[in-house]
């Protein structure tokens, strides 16, 4: 391919290609795992973030133009320690400010029907109920069935307006219940004991060569900081929320768990502990439009499902579809074969 043929496509297309063909991809399912969990799944390099940080998909654009980038590195060992730790204890600052103000429900008596995922920042008050404003109404006219399994964020909108936001849980139509209650000291500990491990053995699987050759051009100053940043905090927070999740699942028998989270950065990590667990199904409600612009809706065929491959990730068993749109679906299909609802608008 010329130079001059380089687009913001053809970039999209090359990363997407070499995501799921690259070798690094198979030393992660061999020896880079938490669990049976391969974490190649829960790096930077696949969540595909490119409107949080816009940064490094430009690197790459021009890297691909064969244009000079200007890279600012810092490889310093005490830069990485820092990140590290001050990711650390963000998570213990959480995990204590959580068990201190805000009160743990006992364990549901009745199985519930749905388990709906939510976080804090997506709560908003609607005619006298404190929704989740992804899933709207949805369950008011069986309140009984649903309970809202929610994340709670903490940052200084929720530090400062907290006696205020408390008082809203309490208009919550469901039962309801914070993750961050269903996650230990100890498995915290262990998280980022065994992902440290693992990052030991990812920076001597990466000396053995040049993974990161895209087309035959060297991408490597900019994907393998990124990859090697995913160890330093992001990988722990999902797998925290995992773990919080499927705790919450195995103790709280509920037949669907049911996220809106489709393929934005940090869904996968839910779709995999769900499973582990006792949920039967595992439903998404798509509340966004699939295109090939959507950088993080990039994939292909071989990243999905195939229980005799372990290298795939699995997703959801259901997804309903809010959209006019007749190609939101159709785009979807092209990849997943799994059942499909259409809810029009």
């Amino acid at each position: 391919m010329r130079n001059k043929g380089i687009t913001w496509e053809s970039t999209s297309n090359q990363y997407v290609n070499w995501l799921s063909s690259s070798d690094l991809r198979k030393e992660f399912s061999k020896n880079i795992k938490y669990d049976q969990l391969s974490l190649w799944w829960l790096t930077s390099l696949i969540e595909k973030d490119n409107l949080n940080d816009t940064t490094w998909y430009k690197n790459l654009f021009l890297t691909l133009k064969k244009k000079r980038v200007n890279l600012k590195k810092n490889t310093r060992i005490i830069y990485f320690i820092y990140k590290l730790l001050k990711k650390f204890f963000l998570h213990l600052a959480t995990f204590v400010f959580v068990k201190i103000f805000l009160d743990k429900k006992k364990n549901i008596q009745a199985k519930k029907k749905n388990c709906i995922h939510s976080i804090t920042s997506n709560l908003i008050t609607f005619k006298n109920n404190y929704l989740d404003r992804q899933y709207g109404m949805f369950g008011l006219k069986r309140k009984k069935d649903q309970l809202y399994f929610i994340e709670v964020i903490v940052n200084l909108n929720l530090i400062k307006n907290f006696s205020e936001i408390k008082k809203k849980f309490k208009k919550i139509p469901y039962d309801y219940y914070f993750a961050n209650h269903y996650i230990s000291f100890n498995e915290i500990l262990k998280i980022y004991f065994k992902t440290v491990s693992n990052l030991f053995i990812l920076l001597k699987i990466l000396k053995k060569k040049n993974f990161f050759l895209i087309n035959g051009k060297d991408c490597k100053e900019i994907l393998e900081p990124k990859l090697i940043s995913s160890f330093l905090g992001p990988i722990q927070e999902q797998l925290i929320r995992g773990k919080s999740l499927q705790n919450f699942l195995q103790k709280n028998e509920c037949k669907n768990f049911i996220t809106c989270f489709d393929f934005h950065p940090g869904s996968r990590v839910l779709y995999y502990f769900a499973n582990n667990s006792k949920v039967k199904n595992v439903i998404n409600v798509n509340h966004a439009n699939y295109s090939k612009n959507n950088f993080f809706f990039n994939f292909k065929l071989n990243d999905f499902s195939n229980k005799k491959k372990k290298i795939v990730f699995f997703l959801q068993n259901l997804i309903f579809i809010f959209a006019k749109e007749r190609n939101t679906t159709t785009n979807l299909k092209k990849f997943i074969k799994k059942k499909f609802l259409k809810l029009g608008l």
